[in-house]
């Protein structure tokens, strides 16, 4: 793109000088970066975090919460079998991805984000409507993380899934 650098004395109809120069600026600020806003938005970039499937190796009580836990979640590939429980998934082979499959990544439910002792679960469900004798539990199995970016800009990897009850009746 060929471009004219003029002083601009009068604007567009309708419009001031100022703008009409802003306009310009951003337009060719477009064609001149062009290749670099393109690439952001192709498929299969490599700085794009994509979701992943993990498998919950384990689940700890948040300190002074009640009913949410921090779960160390692993990185997982689903296989051709996934009728067979005990050949659905397998360890992840990548190790060139952002999540490191041989180690356990800690990731938040989402859906425990406001769960408390008194009010209610993430699914509206009254904690004063529990029968006696039950309780919430944490979640296992295979979830789909997700990445979030916290106000401080440090990477959350979240999931969510509703937590089971664990007990029986009195």
């Amino acid at each position: 793109m060929t471009y004219f650098s003029p002083f601009y004395s009068r604007g567009l109809p309708g419009m001031g000088a100022g703008a009409t120069r802003q306009i310009v600026d951003g337009g060719t600020y477009i064609e001149q970066k062009k290749a670099q806003i393109d690439q952001l938005f192709l498929e299969d970039n490599s700085w794009k975090v994509q979701t992943w499937i993990g498998q919950i190796n384990s689940s700890a009580l948040i300190s002074g919460a009640t009913n949410r836990w921090l779960y160390q979640v692993k990185k997982k590939q689903l296989t051709t079998t996934p009728q067979t429980y005990n050949t659905n998934t397998i360890d992840h082979l990548d190790l060139s991805t952002y999540i490191d499959p041989s180690k356990t990544t800690p990731c938040y439910n989402l859906y425990e984000y406001k769960h408390t002792s008194s009010g209610t679960l993430g699914d509206g469900t009254p904690v004063s409507q529990i029968p006696n004798g039950f309780q919430v539990v944490p979640v296992v199995g295979v979830v789909i993380v997700y990445q979030s970016i916290q106000e401080s800009g440090e990477i959350l990897y979240v999931f969510d899934r509703q937590n089971g009850m664990s007990g029986q009746c009195e």
